[in-house]
């Protein structure tokens, strides 16, 4: 007799898969920055590459030169970590000052980390 999946329970429906918040408010990224890994993104980016992305997901611009200047010498002498970056950022008055706003999440098509790491 042919094994059948109709009794199986699957993890995930595909109707909860779809129904996946694809966008997080800047409030659910503060309270979940452990599951961007950004530490391994910084990794794998590099410093230059991790600090525009954070700049273009955080601020919907890349970096200026002086950003990547302070900003690199600041994350590669540990003197902050990749998570107080992303904080910087979000809590940064160019932040605010437009609002709550929504920012692609980790199921979004526009999310620049990886979570896989």
């Amino acid at each position: 007799m042919i094994s059948s999946f109709s009794d199986a329970k699957p993890d995930l429906l595909v109707s909860e898969l779809l129904n996946r918040e694809s966008t997080w408010s800047v409030a659910e990224i503060l309270q979940n920055l452990q599951v961007l890994k950004l530490d391994a993104n910084l990794r794998v980016m590099g410093v230059r590459r991790f600090i525009d992305a954070c700049f273009y997901f955080s601020l919907a611009r890349w970096a200026d030169d002086g950003a990547l200047e302070r900003y690199g010498e600041a994350l590669t002498s540990h003197e902050i970590s990749p998570s107080d970056f992303v904080r910087i950022l979000l809590e940064s008055e160019e932040r605010t000052s437009g609002g709550d706003i929504t920012l692609p999440g980790p199921y979004h098509y526009k999310f620049l980390f990886d979570v896989s790491l």
